[in-house]
């Protein structure tokens, strides 16, 4: 059977038609892209985990640290973003836009700068058992200074790797810092360093009497504040005004004092209902005892000064000292068992002490001395002698002063709370470490002011 017989003509045609489908295509059509990091910067800095090019149409390309990676892509425009950088690198620039065309090769280049990875740093203030209020200034590196409480923990934020000081400015005058004026610490890159301020502040408040000359007038007036010498006051009013000799309580609600009308008065610790408990000639120098019931005093009843006891009433006024000499300055022990005193019964001021019913004397010190405090834990007696601080135990052994020369009069002395300070007054408010370290004195205005007494509560 004959094969039928097609135009000649259709035939040609089918054949183009199929010769040019399997030629046309511009999908074949591609270039080369190349991606490449130039990062530069310490080792152990660089941002090792590498990073991202996006704005591809795959999807992003991993590009590693000082890495290249090669690419074929159809010809168009590219915008390229790295991304995953580091917080302490930057890439200059951060986008890349170019044209890629057929069979060419164009190259994005980004450069990556790392810088060198801080550490942190933290200073803990730890007061140990203390728990009195204040503040420590210290700086880093010569820095501005910053401030620091008791028991606070404060962040310094990112310190470059290495070595760096911290140096104590000031404290607060019942703060110290026991464990160095001056501290290296080294900060380790990504790593959080800690620096301890190891020490103390003594708590309570504190209350004494100031004589100021203006013109040609003299005024006293009695004051409280703080132990970190905060919240000064002047207790005025009437009954107040012209008081001397404070003392505060045992528990340092009340204020015991004396008037030169020869009244012993007693207030509330923030000036509060002077009233007069009793009327003795020439009272000075009261002091409660550790119950609070009863008030030792120093008082001229005729010639000489005495040591009395009378009740916080007023009533049972008692002369423990009987002695034709001068006695003054009583101190009561802790346990209230003792009472110390000043006399010159052996021709110069010194130190004795006895029950609060005036038996058993003993003497305590014969290198002289007066204004006797006794310390908290009762092991130890503070006293002044030459224009300076004195400590011995309670017996008149380890008789030592405390550095410094203070100069002028020393006021009446008071134990911190917790026995690691002396309080007095010598032509400013003096705060003596009794660890011997240096005093801080804080100057007061006016025309040579002076003081008869501080004292210091919980």
């Amino acid at each position: 059977m004959p094969f039928p017989r097609f135009p000649i003509a259709l035939f040609s045609a089918t054949i183009l038609l199929i010769a040019g489908c399997s030629t046309s295509g511009d999908e074949s059509r591609e270039g080369t892209l190349v991606l490449r990091s130039s990062t530069t910067g310490q080792f152990p800095d660089l941002d090792v985990d590498g990073y991202q090019v996006t704005g591809l149409p795959g999807g992003p390309v991993a590009l590693g640290v000082n890495d290249t990676a090669i690419t074929r892509l159809p010809p168009a425009r590219y915008t390229l973003t790295i991304t995953g950088l580091a917080d302490n690198c930057i890439s200059a620039p951060t986008q890349i836009v170019l044209t890629l065309k057929n069979e060419e090769r164009e190259t994005a280049i980004w450069d990556v700068t790392c810088g060198v990875l801080p550490g942190q740093a933290q200073v803990v203030f730890d007061p140990g058992s203390s728990t009195g209020a204040g503040n420590v200034m210290f700086a880093v590196d010569g820095q501005a200074p910053l401030g620091i409480i008791p028991g606070e923990t404060l962040d310094l934020g990112d310190l470059s790797p290495g070595a760096h000081q911290l140096t104590v400015a000031t404290t607060t005058p019942n703060c110290r810092v026991t464990n160095g004026a001056s501290q290296p610490f080294t900060v380790v890159r990504s790593q959080l360093t800690m620096v301890t301020l190891a020490g103390y502040c003594s708590p309570g408040i504190i209350a004494f009497d100031e004589n100021v000359t203006v013109g040609n007038m003299n005024s006293w007036s009695i004051y409280r504040m703080n132990a970190d010498s905060s919240g000064i006051q002047a207790l005025a009013g009437p009954g107040v005004s012209g008081g001397t000799y404070p003392a505060l309580s045992p528990d340092g609600t009340q204020i015991v004092y004396a008037t030169s009308y020869d009244s012993l008065m007693v207030m509330g610790s923030d000036g509060s209902n002077p009233h007069r408990i009793a009327q003795i000639g020439n009272v000075k120098s009261p002091v409660w005892s550790p119950a609070g019931n009863q008030i030792a005093l120093s008082a001229s009843l005729g010639i000489p000064y005495e040591v009395y006891v009378v009740d916080t009433t007023g009533a049972n006024l008692l002369n423990i000292t009987n002695d034709p000499s001068d006695d003054d300055d009583p101190s009561w022990s802790s346990d209230g068992n003792r009472i110390a005193f000043a006399s010159v019964r052996s021709g110069s001021p010194q130190i004795y002490s006895t029950a609060p019913n005036g038996t058993g004397l003993d003497t305590l010190s014969t290198g002289g001395g007066y204004h006797p405090a006794w310390s908290p834990d009762q092991s130890q007696i503070a006293f002044a002698w030459n224009s300076q601080a004195w400590i011995m135990n309670q017996d008149g052994t380890n008789r030592h002063a405390l550095p410094g020369i203070y100069g002028g009069s020393l006021s009446e002395i008071a134990w911190s709370p917790d026995g690691r300070f002396l309080a007095f007054y010598v032509n400013g408010f003096v705060y003596a470490p009794v660890d011997g370290s240096s005093a801080t004195i804080i100057l007061r205005a006016g025309n040579s002011p002076s003081s008869n007494r501080v004292s210091w509560s919980p």
